[in-house]
């Protein structure tokens, strides 16, 4: 199979229109663009007759959906290859294909390759061999089967309890594997496309979701996030070194909560406390076998008990493992994605921040051997620059004495920004003890910890030459840079 064949059973420009709700007409003009490898920036700048009235939300969201969608097609297509050399029953072939075809996320395609690619032989697999899989499909389908005929027709087939038991386990697997019972997964998660666009405009009101999945279905499913010690948390005492993160963790160590009451940041907390090895979180799922799509299928009446036995072993087994599975990874990528906007939300509130105009600033970009020093008016003109080391944890006499000069020129107040590179902590030190003792005299001095990401890269760049031209490269990291820093979040300290 090529790996640009389109395999899923919805089209490119479908997926868009549906993902951002615009015309069809112009998701696939979108979509030629780039395909011709176009970015956001230039269809919104330069393509207005392609995208119509699209706001750069939009086109974001469109450009998203685009690689996500391509990204799924080639897992989807590779999977289909793997599964038809794996599957050797045409029926389940044929609904493992449509299956992956319909997927609309990653997940989906992991959870039917899980189905269908197992390593090991199952007890089904092993039942299959015995011949039993037309059998079990046709008391699927209501038809009567004389379970005694099939005695002795298999080596292993002793009895008729042994048939009866290996027709039980590959009925069950296909209860599991049933398209209305994966659609019945994804809808006790709300996983429609009108949910799923909800919760891309808002992700605030996803416990507004999780409420609703119940009416969603009219379900009387009962679904619980119970969290509690790890094994290995239950066998450490005080004078394990780990004992002291049983403390972080304790309003989780006896959590049992109904899903509709779980927050974000519980979910979040909980998934740290584990990746730690102190706590074990898991989904506990009730009163869900009346949702079973078993329920509803018309069996012989010969073989009733036989079928409710298979469908016992399929909810306990195979059924709710898989909402459990399922379930947890929503609640993960809910809590993920929350946290993402919250703090996009923070960060807004900072932009919304009046800057630091009046103050002058310092910027110290540390280092052991040398520490580059520049003074800056509050207009981002550079003063003044500097070299001096760190005796300790201290500045040298010459470094003191040109940060006491600098804060005497400074009015009202003097902030002074420290990359967070190396030497990063002793400079912070250093700052904070000539604050303490006062040697900035009656300046207001604060200080903050900026990132360098970038610094040495900008120093040497043509935009940093003609910003700063009468500085070397040491320098110009130390000055302008840390500027932008500051100017660009707006920090107020």
């Amino acid at each position: 199979m090529s790996s640009d064949e389109w395999v899923l059973d919805c089209s490119l420009h479908e997926l868009i229109a549906d993902e951002v709700s615009i015309d069809y007409s112009i998701a696939g003009r979108v979509v030629e663009l780039f395909n011709d490898g176009n970015e956001v920036a230039y269809v919104a700048r330069y393509r207005k007759d392609a995208c119509g009235d699209m706001t750069c939300d939009q086109l974001r969201r469109a450009f998203k959906t685009f690689n996500e969608a391509k990204e799924l097609n080639k897992k989807v297509g590779k999977a289909i290859a793997n599964l038809t050399t794996k599957i050797k029953s045409e029926n389940e072939q044929k609904q493992a294909i449509k299956g992956l075809k319909s997927a609309r996320e990653l997940a989906d395609v992991c959870d039917i390759t899980q189905l269908y690619a197992s390593g090991r032989k199952t007890k089904a697999d092993k039942a299959r061999e015995l011949g039993l899989e037309d059998v079990s499909r046709d008391i699927l389908n209501g038809g009567i089967v004389e379970m005694s005929r099939l005695v002795n027709r298999s080596i292993g087939l002793k009895d008729i309890e042994t048939v009866e038991e290996n027709v039980v386990y590959i009925i069950a697997e296909l209860l599991n594997k049933m398209s209305e019972t994966i659609e019945l997964v994804k809808k006790m998660l709300g996983i429609t496309q009108n949910l799923k666009n909800v919760l891309v405009l808002n992700i605030y009101i996803c416990s507004y979701i999780l409420v609703l999945f119940r009416s969603h279905l009219d379900s009387n499913a009962v679904i619980f996030v119970s969290c509690e010690l790890s094994s290995k948390a239950k066998k450490w005492t005080v004078i394990d070194k780990e004992y002291s993160l049983i403390t972080h963790f304790k309003d989780y160590t006896k959590f049992n909560r109904n899903i509709q009451n779980v927050e974000n940041y519980q979910v979040l907390a909980m998934d740290r406390g584990e990746d730690k090895g102190v706590l074990t979180w898991k989904i506990e799922v009730k009163d869900i076998g009346r949702e079973h799509p078993g329920k509803r299928l018309r069996i012989g009446k010969p073989h009733i008990n036989l079928v409710q036995k298979a469908l016992k072993d399929s909810i306990s087994r195979l059924f709710i493992p898989k909402i459990q599975r399922s379930v947890r990874r929503f609640l993960l990528a809910r809590a993920e994605q929350a946290a993402i906007t919250c703090f996009s939300r923070n960060i807004g509130q900072l932009f919304a921040q009046e800057g630091i105009q009046l103050y002058n600033i310092i910027a110290l970009d540390p280092g052991f051997s040398a520490c580059k020093a520049a003074f800056l008016a509050p207009n981002g003109s550079v003063l003044e620059t500097a070299e001096f080391k760190l005796c300790g944890h201290l500045f040298d006499m010459k470094g003191s004495t040109i940060l006491r000069r600098w804060a005497d020129h400074s009015k009202p107040g003097l902030l002074i920004a420290i990359g967070n590179g190396k030497a990063s902590l002793e400079t912070q030190f250093a700052v904070s003890v000539m604050i303490k003792e006062g040697k900035f005299g009656k300046a207001d001095v604060k200080f903050c910890v900026v990132p360098e990401n970038g610094a040495s890269k900008y120093s040497i760049t043509p935009l940093a030459e003609n910003e700063l031209p009468h500085l070397p490269p040491t320098q110009r990291s130390a000055g302008k840079y840390f500027l932008k820093q500051l100017i660009a979040l707006k920090f107020i300290f």
